[in-house]
């Protein structure tokens, strides 16, 4: 379970995946995550890198009715997290086609290679520690972007629109802020005989 900070977290988590495992005779790359109107003005034209677009957040179709959640921290009951879907669009910016086709091997063989992200991963540039919980990790997997929204990111960056990666975080549950009131606990049962003819 992750608190609201969640979308953020994991945002943050695969530009640091990049940043911490690019291979070092690439020199500095720059990573930046953007808006999906702003993936081609998001490294600059000097520049060398990727950008990261989360240009799609949906409800998880697949998810259950879920129990009442029982928070760590404070032990009291919150409603039902909820299951949502994030997918990223990833483009490599590199001066030459050759590269930018080398990143974009590299970039799909890390993802299928270390795409299970444990909460180590995705705390580790967070101020709060406990964004996702212990237990809690997030998988990326590779999804192919609807036609539709292909063709509208397509109209508006036409003129600057490599290939790219299209990846999708399933399932990362974002935590209830609302708690559920909890009736007191019984502690003990009295009961009351009564004789027969004897009143009380």
């Amino acid at each position: 379970m992750a608190t609201f900070d969640a979308i953020y977290g994991l945002s943050t988590a695969i530009k640091s995946l990049l940043e911490d495992n690019a291979p070092t005779v690439w020199g500095t790359l720059t990573c930046s995550v953007v808006q999906p109107t702003a993936v081609s003005s998001g490294i600059g034209a000097d520049k060398e890198g990727f950008t990261i677009s989360l240009y799609r957040v949906s409800v998880n179709g697949t998810q259950r009715s879920q129990a009442p959640r029982r928070d760590e921290r404070d032990g009291k009951l919150y409603r039902p997290s909820k299951l949502v879907d994030l997918h990223y669009l990833i483009t490599p910016w590199a001066k030459s086609t050759d590269k930018q086709h080398q990143m974009l091997g590299w970039l799909i063989t890390l993802i299928e290679d270390r795409g299970n992200l444990s909460s180590a991963v995705l705390n580790q540039k967070l101020a709060d520690p406990h964004t996702f919980g212990l237990l809690e990790s997030v998988q990326l997997g590779f999804e192919s972007m609807p036609l539709t929204e292909h063709f509208n990111l397509w109209d508006k960056l036409r003129t600057a629109f490599p290939a790219s990666v299209t990846c999708v975080a399933r399932m990362v549950a974002l935590d209830s802020m609302l708690p559920v009131d909890e009736a007191v606990v019984v502690q003990t049962r009295k009961f009351i005989y009564n004789e027969v003819g004897v009143s009380s």
